[in-house]
């Protein structure tokens, strides 16, 4: 879309008005889907220059607050068919003006320089009109896209809300069930509710844990040698713990340097 824009007067508007005629314009060639580059020329002046524009071109006697005039006269609103016709007659004219024959097979000839730079135009043309499309199609997929992605996210949202009201009840119903039994699952025809115990999160004070196990459980520490490194085997000595009110015991005694977090019961839909 090409906007090219004039003020004239003694009136200035406290308006960006060239910003707005552009936003206005596009808007307005996007409302009726016109597929082609256009072309506007926007002139604002005072009612004295319109009235003699009115009177000069349109034979009327006064100003008037727009005044139009189309480069094609459009058989209807918004539409653009004829414009491919149009377009397609004009070549043929130009054809003819330069005398330019076709072979047997309805190919072109070209005889002289005029109507081989006529045909350069047409073939400047046809690339201009390629990128059009391209950048056209570019902003429609674009456009489509975001269109998509709002859909998807919004649809998304929704049906993850629904799922997690289903999943409230589903999940109060498995413990009211379960609360007084050994079980931890319920078996359906549509599939398993249970109840999985969580593991414990570990925290280490390692320097702290490590000083306790060389006194209280030497077989926990462990050496590398590749790079000489002093630590505790964590994977044996949570096998061996004992916990209590979220402390940690090993052969009776409190282990310092680890602190415990308990994690509720997961429910699960398998």
């Amino acid at each position: 879309m090409t906007v090219l824009f004039e003020e004239e007067g003694e009136l200035t508007l406290p308006l960006e008005c060239e910003e707005l005629a552009q936003r206005v314009i596009e808007a307005a060639a996007d409302y009726v889907e016109c597929p082609y580059e256009a072309e506007v020329n926007l002139l604002l002046t005072m009612n004295e220059e319109i009235h003699e524009m009115n009177r000069n071109f349109r034979e009327i006697d006064r100003a008037t607050d727009v005044l139009s005039f189309p480069m094609v006269d459009y058989e209807e609103p918004g539409e653009f068919d004829f414009l491919e016709e149009l377009n397609d007659f004009m070549k043929e004219e130009g054809a003819k003006n330069l005398n330019i024959q076709k072979d047997d097979n309805n190919n072109y000839l070209i005889n002289d320089r005029h109507q081989a730079d006529y045909f350069i135009n047409l073939s400047k043309q046809c690339e201009q009109d390629i990128e059009q499309i391209k950048q056209f199609i570019a902003e429609e997929r674009l456009r489509l896209m975001q269109q998509l992605d709002a859909f998807e996210a919004k649809e998304i949202a929704s049906k993850m809300h629904q799922k997690a009201y289903y999943d409230r009840a589903l999940e109060d119903f498995t413990r009211r069930e379960l609360a007084n039994s050994n079980k931890k699952s319920i078996k359906l025809p549509s599939g398993t509710l249970a109840i999985k115990k969580q593991q414990p999160h570990y925290d280490y004070i390692d320097e702290t844990l490590l000083e306790w196990a060389k006194d209280f459980a030497p077989d926990l520490v462990k050496t590398t040698y590749v790079e000489p490194k002093v630590s505790i085997d964590k994977k044996e000595l949570k096998k061996r713990i004992i916990l209590d009110n979220n402390k940690v015991y090993l052969n009776g005694q409190e282990v310092p340097g680890v602190d415990i977090t308990i994690k509720d019961d997961k429910f699960e839909i398998k």
